[in-house]
Formats: C-alpha cells, structure tokens, sequence
C-alpha cells in the first residue's frame, strides 16, 4: 500500500514563522520598504504636530531607547508668557512699606535696565512699562552679571544719577545702600510670594526704595498628561532650572513628583550637569 506523507500542525508561532520565511524569500521588496514608510511616517506626525526631529531615522531609534528626560521649567514646562502681578516698595530712607508705589516710574526704570534682554521676566517688564508710560530713564555704566542680575547708573526724568540693581534678592541684600531694615522686608515678601507659586525679582533703587515684582507664569495645559504618558512608559523624568527651590516645588506639586529636581543651576552650568 502508499505511504502517505505525515502532515502535521506547525502552530500559530510556527505557521507565522514559515509564511515570514515565504515573504522574504518571494518579495523582499515590501519589507524593505516598510522601515522607511515607517519613518517617514513619524516624522510626518512630529511635523505636524510642531516637533522638528534632527538627524532623522537615527534620532527617532534613540528616542525608543530614553531612559531619562531634563526639562526647563520656564517656556517648557510652563508657557514662559510670564506677567506682573504685582509691584510692592519699601522707602528705603524711612524704613516703611509704601502703601502707594509709583509703579509707572518703578516699572519704567526697570524697563530701562531689561530692554536689550529676551529673559521671560525682562519681556513681562517691557510689557508692563508700555501699559504704564513714565518719563524716560537714562542708563549708564551698564553691567550683567549671569546668574545674578544686573546694576547700571540710571538718571530718571529731572533727578540725579543713582545706583540701581535689578535681580536676585540673594545678590541685591550684599549692596550697602540698600539697608538691613529693607534687607527683612524683601525676605519676608519672597519668601510669601514663592509660598504662593509667584516669581519674584527685585530693583533698589539708591536713596529712595527696595521693589519686589511679582511674576505669574502659567502651566502649559498639555504638561500634566505628557509627564503622566512618560511616566507610563518608565520614563525617568527630571527639572534643571534657574529658578528657586519654592517656586519649583509647585511645579512639582503639579506636574510631579519628579525623580530628581535640581533648582538655582546657573546657565553655565546647565550643560555640564547634562554631560
């Protein structure tokens, strides 16, 4: 009698396997094409969705291999379209909170010292100064310091040259004509406003006041599900900014927790805490 070949079940693993090694082997064309489609593809979708890819295949398979993300806060996180909240001076000469500022002038002088800057915080004070027109301001012996702020000698309209600094509270409280009765001041309305999730960044003026400016940035409305997607996909996630600690703890509060969030990094040193 014939002997009938035995035919057996290969199994969903083995017949996918087998029909694979078929297509290969009859049209390898398809699947040599189906990785560039691929790319082409994401690309297409980070185009359209405002993300330009450097480097192209190679940067999107990095991207699958990520194990940890640093973000800025300001402009990323956040929309970095900061605005002045509020202006709040202390009359250095008699000690006492001005119940009154002349923000228009406080505003204008800052202004002055801000106009060459893209900082978030310089653009919210051109801003402000332009829907509070004051006399003009003179600036002299200009100086930045990165980091820190920056100190010129301003003339305002029909008054004498003084001293003026902009910046940092920590940078400002060294200089000796601010005062140590200013100095108490300006540490208790920081320290309110950060509690309160505000910016804040202060100009002494020499002879007449200590000024805090308030800043208010808003969280992008997208934030809160990204950071949660990421995590989702094991994603560690970190903060590096310039900020203070206070005000990025709310970020953390809202955005968070964040693996690791490292606050008042100076721009310089941004780069090499990535390396």
């Amino acid at each position: 009698s014939a002997a009938w070949p035995r035919i057996t079940f290969l199994g969903q693993r083995g017949s996918f396997i087998r029909a694979l090694g078929f297509l290969v082997t009859a049209s390898p064309c398809a699947l040599l094409l189906s990785a560039p489609v691929a790319y082409l593809s994401a690309l297409s979708v980070c185009s359209r969705r405002g993300i330009l890819v450097k480097g192209g295949a190679r940067t999107l398979e990095t991207l699958g291999k990520i194990g940890t993300i640093v973000f800025d806060k300001t402009g990323t996180l956040t929309t970095g379209e900061l605005k002045v909240h509020s202006v709040r001076s202390f009359d250095i000469q008699s000690n006492v909170e001005v119940d009154e500022p002349h923000e228009s002038f406080l505003l204008a002088i800052a202004a002055a010292l801000e106009v060459k800057s893209t900082h978030p915080i310089s653009q919210a004070i051109l801003d402000a100064a332009r829907r509070a027109p004051c006399g003009p301001v003179e600036v002299m012996h200009f100086r930045s310091i990165p980091g820190s702020g920056v100190e010129a000698k301003v003339t305002p309209a029909l008054d004498h040259a003084r001293s003026v600094v902009f910046g940092r509270l920590q940078w400002i409280r060294d200089f000796d004509f601010v005062g140590p009765s200013a100095v108490r001041w300006a540490n208790l309305q920081e320290q309110e406003a950060l509690d309160r999730g505000f910016s804040v960044s202060f100009l002494a003026l020499e002879g007449h006041s200590l000024t805090v400016f308030r800043f208010q940035d808003v969280i992008r409305a997208e934030a809160k599900e990204t950071m949660d997607k990421l995590r989702q996909a094991r994603v560690n996630l970190k903060v590096l900014t310039g900020d203070l600690k206070e005000t990025t703890q709310q970020i953390d509060l809202r955005l968070g927790p964040f693996d690791s969030i490292m606050a008042e990094v100076l721009p310089e040193d941004k780069l090499q805490l990535i390396e």
